[in-house]
């Protein structure tokens, strides 16, 4: 969202932006699976844990080779969602623009087009095309 970004520690950072933008960035973060906390009251959180795409996000620079170990491969292909409250459809190449052991991954693996999904964190997508290998 082009934010400013500011190191305030091991491997976090924070932002600041007006307050009518928060659920707009909440929104963005969730779809875009990364992690946040919004330290005001209340305080709101979501830790996506090991599936974070921040740091897929933060160094987009880098070529995909050097962000995942190919041992970890999984699964190969692509596929297409919307989540839900959102109007664009996101397109997803495995190994391109999310990691092979996501979990959003593998639950379009497990589910059929047209399934709604929910992820642990609670985020809710539905499946609209699926191209997706068990390697």
């Amino acid at each position: 969202m082009k934010y400013k970004l500011v190191s305030f520690g091991k491997g976090e950072v924070k932002i600041g932006f007006p307050d009518d933008l928060l659920s707009e960035v909440i929104s963005f973060l969730k779809k875009k699976i990364i992690s946040y906390v919004v330290s005001d009251n209340p305080k709101l959180s979501c830790d996506f844990g090991k599936y974070n795409q921040y740091l897929r996000f933060l160094k987009k620079d880098i070529p995909i080779d050097r962000t995942y170990n190919p041992y970890l491969k999984k699964y190969s292909g692509t596929f297409s969602i919307i989540f839900e409250d959102e109007k664009e459809i996101e397109e997803f190449e495995i190994g391109k623009n999310i990691n092979e052991s996501a979990e959003l991954v593998s639950k379009v693996f497990s589910n059929d087009v047209n399934s709604i999904v929910k992820l642990n964190s609670g985020v809710k997508f539905k499946i609209i095309d699926k191209n997706v290998e068990y390697k």
